[in-house]
């Protein structure tokens, strides 16, 4: 079987959370991570064997969200899957199709109101070898998505590059058009060296600037198809190999700076390149992966960026190391200009008896390779064993953020320093959370972690606290916070929610007071799934 048997076939819908998207990793990775990242084994198929009877199964999805006096979001999702007959893997090899339907408008539907956003999204998937041509709004994971603007994303960890892939998107976005997308896997084919099988994908945006475009949502016409493939081959030591490209060639949009100073000039309407090739292995032991990608933009130039990244791990523990770069007029997927720098940056955990777990991570970055760092994240975090504990309360989990951005050339040109410290405590159905932020200005000094000398130049801090239980159906949430600027008054923004959940139903409801007016907030959320 191929590549897409071990992801989820329905990927859009697992991208609900985070854990379930395809190729995501967790700080709960096992030692084998690194090699589930990269595709699965042929045992991925069966292992979706028991839910796929011998007939006809339906799968409704209706989820609606209202925030009171602003937007009302409609999600239905409606599934089909049939197995197919004579497959040699009789129940995962199935046809699905799912159609989706979203809604987004600023009063309830039989109210009235401007400003209503409709689009409709269906895909056609085959199980066992993932395959998939979808048609609508899309999100991408895997080579596409990790050479857009890279600063935005996490560090590039060697278990986060996970395949290329693409699914309907799950929420409206105003941003971004429609695309027709078609992923093709291979049959397994089975050799002495492993087993091998061969990837193609094509994504085409379709075009808003026609003649009536702007005021139809599907205008029928397409841009230049973005290509992507690659081959993948699993060994019988669970070691996972993969070479993967990709290749776009479209038209930019003329820009126009934001800001007087912005990286960027003003820039004509432009013709725009880009291509990049992945390699990793991943083993129970060890994994390595890269990426480079290489830009050529009319009237700016040619750019390129690459990250390496590598891991490795015992029974119960793992380190990761990465880096990336930027360089030249690099012009990313989303044919935005993330600007030049360089970052590095690892992970470690390590894992106890009863799930405690240590984590550190920690992500530096600069303008370029050899000058100060500008900008750094640190975190730690610790997962106590769960047991019983003597006390009325017992600590579960603490974590402490310590960030520094002194990068004058941002939006915000004041350097900036933060520490944010977070408990929870945890006795049979009660949970309690209490926070702590502390932000004060920082030196120009290229420094790996923030100024605490300056610490009591405080510009805020921010203090918050919450209560929650959890009974059979029925889940209560209290929280509150206190924030205090310099120069401003401070205010506390309280809240409240209600969750019930039961069987194929969930509903919650949230009351909130938020920003320094304390304007009231009600949100009514619901979840009907249920599956025949």
């Amino acid at each position: 079987m191929a590549l897409g048997a071990a992801l989820p076939a329905y990927a859009g819908e697992a991208a609900e959370t985070a854990s379930t998207a395809p190729g995501a990793a967790t700080s709960g990775t096992s030692a084998s991570s690194g090699a589930a990242a990269l595709g699965a084994s042929a045992s991925g198929a069966a292992g979706e064997a028991s839910l796929f009877p011998e007939r006809l199964r339906t799968e409704l999805l209706w989820a609606l969200s209202w925030e009171y006096g602003k937007t009302v979001n409609n999600r239905w999702n409606l599934r089909f899957s049939l197995p197919l007959p004579g497959g040699e893997e009789k129940h995962a090899d199935a046809i699905s199709l799912r159609f989706q339907f979203l809604d987004r408008r600023p009063e309830l539907f039989w109210q009235e109101g401007g400003g209503a956003l409709s689009r409709f999204s269906a895909g056609v998937y085959h199980l066992a070898s993932g395959s998939r041509l979808l048609y609508g709004q899309l999100d991408e994971w895997g080579l596409p998505a990790r050479i857009r603007n890279p600063w935005i994303r996490s560090l590039p960890l060697a278990e986060y590059h996970s395949p290329g892939l693409a699914d309907l998107k799950n929420d409206i976005s105003t941003r971004g058009n429609n695309a027709a997308y078609l992923y093709l896997g291979s049959p397994r084919l089975r050799t002495d060296f492993g087993s091998w099988n061969v990837f193609f994908t094509a994504l085409a945006q379709e075009k808003s600037d026609v003649p009536g475009g702007a005021d139809r949502p599907y205008s029928g016409v397409f841009q230049s198809p973005d290509l992507g493939g690659g081959i993948q081959g699993n060994f019988s030591n669970k070691g996972v190999f993969r070479i993967e490209g990709f290749y776009t060639a479209q038209r930019l949009e003329a820009r126009t700076p934001s800001s007087w100073f912005s990286a960027s000039p003003a820039l004509p309407e432009r013709d725009f390149r880009l291509g990049a090739l992945s390699l990793s292995y991943a083993s129970p032991f060890f994994s390595i992966a890269s990426d480079a990608a290489f830009s050529e933009t009319f009237a700016f130039g040619r750019g390129a960026y690459g990250n390496l990244g590598l891991s490795v791990r015992g029974k119960t523990w793992k380190l990761s190391l990465a880096f990336d770069a930027a360089g030249g007029p690099y012009v990313g997927r989303d044919g935005k200009i993330p600007g030049s720098a360089f970052r590095t940056g690892g992970k470690f955990e390590r894992r106890g008896k009863n799930a405690a777990l240590f984590s550190a991570e920690a992500t530096l970055r600069s303008r370029a390779f050899g000058e100060g760092i500008h900008k750094s994240d640190i975190r730690l975090r610790c997962r106590f064993p769960q047991k019983k504990a003597p006390f009325l309360l017992r600590l579960s989990r603490i974590s402490l953020n310590l960030k520094r951005d002194n990068d004058v050339f941002d939006s915000s040109p004041k350097p900036l320093d933060s520490a944010t410290v977070s408990a929870v405590f945890q006795r049979g159905i009660l949970s309690a959370e209490l926070g702590a932020a502390l932000r004060w200005q920082a030196t120009l000094q290229p420094l790996p972690w923030p100024d605490f000398s300056r610490v009591s130049a405080l510009s805020g801090w921010e203090g918050s606290a919450g209560l929650s239980a959890k009974l059979r159906f029925l889940t209560l949430e209290a929280r509150a916070s206190y924030t205090a600027e310099n120069g401003a008054e401070p205010y506390w923004e309280p809240s409240f929610s209600a969750v019930f959940s039961r069987g194929p139903c969930r509903l919650r409801a949230a009351l909130s007071w938020t920003g320094k007016n304390a304007e009231p907030g009600l949100t009514l959320s619901w979840r009907f799934k249920d599956q025949w």
